[in-house]
């Protein structure tokens, strides 16, 4: 019981790295844009892209090498490339080092949910799959208020991804502390299938989803300049009106 407890909770901070990694810095998106004169929103389809096209990947690395492994390289990438972009000085070093960025948040967050799977039966997984999605509901309300506070205080939108980075080296203890968790060492010799692309259930739920989620990430990218640059509201301003309609 303790261990699956350590487990749980290990599961429900591996969860929060995605949406920490966007909400985090969406208030200094006008304020990466004017520094670098480039539209800051592609630091986020950047991540997005690389998030979307890992998991295609990471799977069958799960798979053959165990949940473990690569949890543990994922966010040690995730946190270097959180200090890297501390130092990135041109705005193509900031697209590539993000999309690293979300390449190893695909292993973390495919692990995360995978983990579900295969250490809890159908009813406790249920309970669990609504416990991460209450988190990913309240994260996008509370977390841009964070980055925004840190923001005011330090001066610097670099400073938001030393936060990640903090972020990371906090969870490491959590994760080694859940390594004797049953099936966490789990391998499995499968070959990667992709034969469910052909599926034409697949194909319509993919859509839909491709659509819902590509109209969802048009808001989240234009609205912080959108709010900022066109009506005037300042980071703290627009952190509330992003958590209001998150909570909404």
């Amino acid at each position: 019981m303790k261990a699956q407890a350590k487990l749980i909770a290990l599961i429900m901070m591996l969860v929060m790295f995605s949406p920490f990694a966007i909400d985090f810095y969406i208030s200094t998106l006008p304020t990466i844009s004017e520094q670098f004169g480039h539209n800051g929103g592609l630091t986020l389809s950047a991540y997005m892209l690389a998030l979307g096209v890992g998991q295609f990947f990471v799977g069958n690395i799960y798979d053959k090498h165990g949940p473990f492994k690569l949890v543990s390289v994922s966010i040690a990438v995730f946190t270097l490339t959180s200090i890297a972009i501390y130092y990135s000085g041109t705005f193509y070093q900031l697209l590539a080092l993000r999309c690293v960025q979300g390449f190893a948040t695909s292993g973390i967050a495919l692990s995360a949910l995978a983990m579900v799977k295969d250490n809890f039966n159908e009813k406790e997984g249920a309970k669990l799959y609504g416990y991460i999605n209450s988190m990913m509901n309240v994260a996008p309300a509370v977390t841009p208020l964070l980055g925004a506070w840190i923001f005011e205080i330090t001066g610097q939108w670099q400073m938001l991804f030393i936060g990640l980075a903090i972020y990371g080296v906090f969870v490491f203890p959590y994760l080694l502390a859940s390594k004797d968790a049953p099936k966490w060492n789990n391998k499995k010799e499968l070959d990667a299938d992709y034969s469910f692309f052909k599926n034409k259930k697949y194909q319509q739920y993919g859509v839909v989803s491709v659509f819902s989620l590509g109209t969802l990430m048009l808001y989240v990218t234009i609205v912080s300049p959108l709010t900022q640059n066109e009506l005037g509201f300042s980071e703290y301003n627009f952190s509330f009106y992003f958590g209001f309609v998150g909570f909404s």
